[in-house]
């Protein structure tokens, strides 16, 4: 077989790339040498590895190889126990056999080198006498597939491969979940299992009361376990992961039954779910969004340095004009854009501690900063010539210097109006460009910018009843925060999915308020699902969202749109305040400061008189959080300890997922 392949060779030559030099491919081999050490030789010591890395393969030729691949599998699957395999000579003969050289032009040297790359990888046999040592069935063949497709991918697409293979098998597990009931049903049962073994578990409960009364007659109730219960739950938290992992096992391997492959042997539906993992894998999530807008601030500042130093280095004539003052405060507002998006990007993305820097006389180094900057700016005005350019330098490096100030000296819980205030910085920098360029529509949109997150961080403050100017400035006139007083038992009563479920089945009118977490745990599409589910049985469901939950205004609302929640069942905050006592259950989904009734309990409190989503006054509130620490605010939440209070604590992901499966099922069965 391989010498009738390499005596066919320069018929095929022509299909070569230009840059191949023929000369460097002859093969001129009799049967007493070694094919594949002659072969191997000569590839290595010609110039094909160069262009061999530039190749790109065009998708009809991809899809006529995995129809080549498919075709010999299902040829080989009937011939059950016998030991087969495929070896380089087998591969490159069926592709010839099957005519891909001649009627897709793809060239034979591609076939040898795909194969010599991947050899290893896919459990083809680099060596002639070597087979596979178990038949080659569809089962395993699959999962052998992908290191295929992700090549060819990663050649035409340039796909980065960190998190796609992961991301692949998911959207493959996704398509059969809805092109066959039967692989729903079958990961459905997996999961109703492992619930019912998760309750078996956690079973526990050796709990003993303590009361205590101090001077003043207040009493605190505390409950503690037994040496012997929390030793049986620690171990039961181990079992609670092994069973987890078991049913991940479990219903990954659903994927390899002979029913699921058959649909993914679909072409297309292959493409689809690979063409979908590198848009996951290449795009912005929503949840990424504020960094990725601090960014583009970022460029515009810099834009803004650049062209005002760039214009006046053209024309360096002194003067209080126009030009001038544009060309100074478009430096400086730049700067200041600039380093400060930097910082705001840096904490959004958890590359900088949120944190706010409390340098000692951080006002003094604020005023300071603006009495030097009018200092060079008058100074500027009357220079012309390298003094000014010097000038715009020093200017520039000041705002550099008081942007990573002042949004440094912003604590994690301000970063919403934050990411207002720079975003209005950008327009005012784009007008100072629009100026220097002689453009009115940089000027017009630049000023459009400019008021509309101006405006936008007024309302941003009134909703966190903050002082505006402690934004700018980095907390001026910041008050003594107030940590809480212990006026009652803290105590908190602890819930089940299932429990929860069935509150929800039951309730009439379901109230959902979403926060930061559940953007973190990405459980909207969960939550989608579940209000769906609901909203399908005549319960009345709908979300309120808090101005500023998340990271920047609208995160939530563009997180619910995502999961395809209809922006008619998405409530503001005053919408749902008025008509909280008619709640049967409010399910707070990774929020914490935006429901806090310290805002309007304690005095003195770092949120004190922010307007919050009253949920307490509601008949139900389940929270559902990963544990019971404290928000941005970082202000224990007076509610968790309240007699119509419930905590669901875990991962919000996993516990949204089952949420949406328990209620689903206990409606169906009504």
């Amino acid at each position: 077989q391989v010498a009738i392949l390499f005596a066919e060779l320069p018929k095929f030559l022509h299909l070569l790339p230009a840059s191949v030099p023929q000369s460097s491919l002859e093969l001129e081999l009799n049967r007493e040498e070694d094919p594949q050490m002659r072969w191997l030789s000569l590839r290595q010591n010609s110039l094909l590895r160069q262009p061999v890395a530039a190749w790109r393969f065009r998708r009809n030729e991809v899809l006529m190889l995995l129809q080549v691949l498919k075709a010999w599998t299902l040829s080989s699957w009937p011939k059950g126990g016998a030991e087969m395999g495929m070896d380089r000579a087998s591969f490159c003969r069926f592709i010839l056999d099957v005519g891909l050289v001649d009627q897709h032009k793809v060239p034979y040297f591609w076939a040898v080198h795909l194969f010599d790359l991947l050899a290893k990888q896919i459990r083809f046999c680099a060596v002639d006498d070597q087979m596979l040592s178990s038949a080659l069935l569809p089962v395993v063949f699959w999962w052998d597939l992908f290191p295929i497709v992700e090549h060819l991918a990663g050649q035409h697409f340039k796909i980065g491969q960190s998190n796609l293979r992961v991301k692949f098998i998911e959207h493959l597990a996704e398509i059969a979940r809805l092109r066959l009931p039967s692989f729903a049903q079958k990961v459905m049962n997996i999961s109703k299992e492992h619930l019912e073994l998760m309750h078996q578990g956690v079973g526990v409960d050796d709990e003993q009361m303590t009361i205590t009364e101090d001077e003043t007659g207040k009493r605190t109730i505390t409950k503690s376990r037994s040496l012997r219960a929390q030793n049986e739950k620690a171990s039961s938290k181990v079992q609670l992961h092994i069973l987890e992992d078991a049913a991940k096992q479990r219903q990954k391997s659903l994927l390899v039954e002979p029913e699921v492959l058959q649909l993914l042997w679909q072409h297309e539906e292959v493409f689809k779910a690979l063409h979908k993992a590198y848009a996951d894998d290449r795009g912005v999530s929503p949840i990424a969004l504020p960094q990725t807008v601090a960014a583009f601030h970022s460029l515009v500042g810099l834009a803004a340095m650049c062209t005002s130093i760039g214009s006046f280095v053209e024309t360096p004539e002194a003067g209080a004009n126009m030009e001038n003052i544009a060309a100074v405060l478009g430096d400086f507002i730049g700067g200041i854009t600039l380093t400060g998006s930097l910082i705001a990007f840096g904490k959004l993305n958890g590359n900088l501690a949120s944190k706010p820097l409390d340098l000692p006389g951080k006002n003094f180094l604020n005023l300071g900063g603006l009495f030097l900057f009018l200092f060079f700016m008058f100074k500027f005005l009357g220079t012309s010539g390298p003094g000014g350019v010097v000038i715009l330098w020093l200017v520039a490096a000041l705002a550099c210097v008081m942007g990573v100030h002042l949004v440094g000296s912003v604590g994690g819980g301000d970063m919403p109006v934050c990411i207002t205030v720079l975003n209005s910085y950008s327009g005012w920098a784009l007008v100072a460009e629009g100026f220097l360029l002689k453009s009115p529509v940089l000027t017009i949109v630049g000023s459009l910018i400019g008021f509309s997150g101006a405006i936008l961080t007024k309302i941003m403050c009134d909703a966190m009843n903050r002082d505006i100017m402690n934004v700018l400035f980095g907390g001026l006139n910041n008050a003594p925060v107030a940590k809480g007083n212990d006026t009652g038992p803290k105590e908190h009563v602890e819930t089940s999915v299932a429990a929860v479920a069935e509150m929800l089945a039951s309730a009439k009118e379901v109230l959902v308020v979403p926060g930061y977490g559940m953007a973190m745990a990405r459980a909207q599409t969960a939550m989608g699902e579940l209000a769906s589910t609901l909203r399908a049985n005549n319960i009345k469901l709908k979300f309120g969202v808090h101005p500023v939950a998340g990271r920047m205004p609208g995160q939530m609302n563009v997180l619910l749109a995502e999961a395809g929640v209809p922006h008619e069942w998405v409530l503001e905050m005053d919408e749902v305040n008025p008509d909280m006592e008619n709640q049967d259950v409010v399910l707070v989904v990774g929020a914490n400061d935006v429901v806090n009734s310290a805002a309007q309990e304690l005095e003195g409190c770092a949120i004190w008189g922010m307007p919050v989503i009253e949920v307490w006054r509601s008949k139900k509130v389940i929270f559902c959080k990963r544990s019971m620490g404290g928000g941005y605010a970082d202000l224990d939440n007076p509610v968790f300890y309240k007699e119509n209070t419930e905590m669901l604590l875990g991962d919000a992901k996993k516990t949204s997922d089952s949420l949406a499966a328990m209620v689903k099922e206990r409606l169906e069965k009504v």
